[in-house]
């Protein structure tokens, strides 16, 4: 059985995705590592500077929102959403997070705590999206003839 690409699903899947990251990176920058940043303030931008160049987050997160379940579809094999959508997003968690904390520990002067929850937060965001991705989207099967 072939599949046909789902527009509307995959719409669907990017606006859930959209929501479900901002809300999960809220909850991880803005409460869970808000006082380790607090303690490093000399290491980032100036307040008025991040919030007016807050809208390139905002676009970042649209980015990966709308790529993440797109590239999800390409490889959707037909099983089970859910667990395959767990499977892309740990796959897509390590592709991304793994290579990016091992980079920011090798770079940056901040320290390894703030780091390694980045990494894990990421992977785990990831595998979050992924059940939900997997969850949601629903190509259209395509009988062999009409391929």
């Amino acid at each position: 059985m072939k599949w046909r690409w789902s527009f509307g699903g995959w719409v669907v899947a990017t606006i859930v995705s959209y929501i479900l990251l901002t809300t999960m990176e809220v909850l991880v920058h803005g409460v869970l590592l808000v006082s380790r940043y607090a303690e490093l303030g000399s290491h980032w931008l100036p307040e008025p500077v991040m919030r007016s160049r807050a809208w390139l987050m905002w676009i970042g997160y649209l980015i990966f929102a709308m790529l993440f379940p797109y590239v999800y579809t390409r490889g959707y094999r037909g099983g089970s959403g859910p667990a395959e959508g767990l499977l892309y997003g740990l796959w897509i968690g390590l592709l991304i997070f793994l290579p990016r904390t091992l980079l920011n520990l090798s770079t940056l002067s901040i320290d390894g705590v703030i780091m390694g929850t980045w990494g894990v937060a990421g992977l785990i965001e990831s595998m979050i999206v992924g059940v939900v991705v997997g969850s949601i989207y629903r190509p259209k099967e395509v009988a062999e003839a009409d391929a």
